[in-house]
């Protein structure tokens, strides 16, 4: 397995584990944070490895890398809406 592989599986783990500890999915700026950063990684990872054999797993990484940047502004988007 590349770099890359590993760094997807540590961050994908990683988006599992921070699902259970309060302080990370409870804080809107810690949530904010973890998509962020995960994004980031998944979008790097996925874009590299295009050029290799396996062209599905980097374009279901690299979706869920995007989803992850986007989805980090989605809350924080509707609790605005809410408020006005």
């Amino acid at each position: 397995m590349t770099w890359k592989g590993w760094t997807v599986l540590i961050f994908a783990v990683w988006l599992i584990i921070a699902a259970f500890i309060p302080g990370v999915v409870g804080s809107s700026s810690a949530n904010l944070t973890n998509f962020l950063i995960s994004g980031i990684v998944f979008i790097a990872a996925g874009l590299p490895m295009l050029k290799n054999a396996n062209k599905t797993a980097a374009w279901i990484i690299l979706i869920s890398g995007v989803w992850l940047l986007i989805s980090a502004f989605i809350r924080e988007l509707l609790v605005q809406k809410l408020e006005q």
